[in-house]
């Protein structure tokens, strides 16, 4: 089962790593951000091989895919164009579900990107696109893909903490579908010439709540390959356990992960919507993102 994983950068020779996360398109990635997407690497897919962690897929490969922080190009500009060009790709690897966190901005201020972007995500519905909240303590008015309405196949995931509250940071409102733990997360680290760093992160960040949910969808395909990305949501907010401890006001349903109903209710699910074959869609532009 094959993850995408469209961030700034991620550590692909970490010893949970081998052979198992891939960067296929290159990119010029910064140490700066080595560690943001090594976390969420490790959190899906570290391997089970008796150090370290393991991931909640650990079977699942993570196809990692540089964005980049500004982009131009001489021709038509199309804001969001090399996620909108990753998409694609991933969809050619028959990659069916895709972790994304990050917003889409303009010199630090979120901007809304051009139609093709959510075009692309609603016409490929055999994929589940897994998308971070955000950290901005509100309802992170204007961010995108975010705030993109009625897309059924992708999922807003915001961050609670050890007592079951919402951290202090995390996005919150009704475009939220659900929530995952996100605070005080043991995983896989980046460290300068040491390839076998774990450590807890304790800032807290949507970042680090989105990619379970993104390995529970994995684990579902790993059990039941035709469902679609519809069918993927449905599954997982549907099985979700409803917490005394967050307002429906900042998340639907007050709903919280269950991994494990998740694929208890899989075995009985009976979706109508399943995968559909789409053309790539290709164009070209300018964009930035914030990382989250």
């Amino acid at each position: 089962m094959k993850i995408g994983l469209i961030e700034e950068a991620c550590m692909i020779d970490h010893d949970d790593f081998i052979n198992r996360v891939s960067s296929p398109k290159g990119g010029d990635v910064q140490t700066a951000y080595m560690g943001h997407g090594t976390v969420i690497a490790g959190e899906m897919i570290a391997a089970k091989n008796g150090i370290g962690i393991v991931g909640v897929a650990p079977n699942a490969q993570t196809i990692f895919l540089h964005r980049v922080n500004s982009y131009k190009s001489d021709g038509e500009e199309i804001i969001g164009f090399d996620i909108i060009d990753h998409i694609n790709y991933l969809s050619q690897q028959s990659c069916r579900v895709v972790n994304m966190s990050f917003f889409i901005a303009n010199n630090g201020i979120a901007i809304k990107p051009d139609p093709l972007l959510e075009q692309t995500m609603r016409n490929l519905n055999n994929m589940l696109f897994v998308v971070a909240a955000g950290n901005t303590s509100d309802a992170a008015p204007g961010t995108y893909p975010q705030h993109y309405e009625n897309l059924p196949n992708m999922i807003v995931v915001t961050n609670y903490q050890q007592d079951g509250a919402l951290f202090r940071t995390s996005s919150r409102g009704s475009f939220v579908d659900i929530a995952a733990p996100g605070t005080d997360i043991l995983s896989t680290v980046y460290k300068v010439d040491q390839k076998n760093a774990y450590g807890f992160d304790t800032d807290g960040a949507a970042s680090y709540a989105a990619p379970l949910v993104t390995a529970t969808a994995a684990l579902l395909l790993e059990r039941h390959p035709n469902l679609s990305g519809i069918d993927m949501k449905n599954i997982i907010t549907a099985s979700a356990d409803v917490s005394d401890k967050i307002s429906s006001d900042d998340v639907q349903g007050s709903r919280i992960l269950n991994t494990y109903s998740a694929l208890v209710y899989a075995e009985q699910y009976q979706g109508s919507v399943r995968a559909m074959t789409v053309e790539p869609m290709q164009k070209q532009n300018q964009s930035g993102y914030i990382q989250l």
